[in-house]
């Protein structure tokens, strides 16, 4: 019998890698990280501080150096993003000035409308929890 490339994965991770989210009774605020077996992957969530289990952790580079089959079978070199500025003269650039600037005015506009809804919606919630009395 062949395993699927998901269960062969699932067997090779740790067995708390596929415990439930727990957050606990408490009401600490604490960020945390835990692996959803579905998704493959590491995702945030608040702890409360108290119970849980082992499939819980502080970063998500943690996370993923202990539950991610890939991470584990096929360790990652890092790599730096900054250049020396030597190394990107004479290198052509992919867009002009032109479209620089307008892609820049876009992405502009788009985040003030974005947090000006946001805004908006959080105004709208507090609202609604302190209704008015005439």
């Amino acid at each position: 019998m062949r395993l699927s490339d998901n269960q062969a994965e699932t067997s090779r991770r740790p067995r708390f890698c596929n415990l439930p989210k727990v957050t606990g009774r408490c009401r600490a605020s604490i960020d945390q990280y835990y692996f959803v077996p579905s998704i493959g992957d590491c995702v945030f969530f608040v702890y409360g501080g108290c119970e849980g289990n082992e499939n819980r952790f502080d970063s998500l580079e943690e996370c993923r150096q202990k539950c991610r089959a890939d991470v584990q079978s096929h360790p990652t070199e890092s790599l730096s993003l900054d250049r020396p500025a030597e190394e990107l003269d004479g290198m052509d650039n992919e867009i002009g000035d032109e479209e620089y600037k307008e892609t820049n005015e876009i992405s502009r506009d788009f985040d003030y409308e974005l947090t000006a809804t946001l805004n908006i919606g959080r105004i709208v919630a507090v609202c609604l929890q302190f209704p008015v009395l005439f």
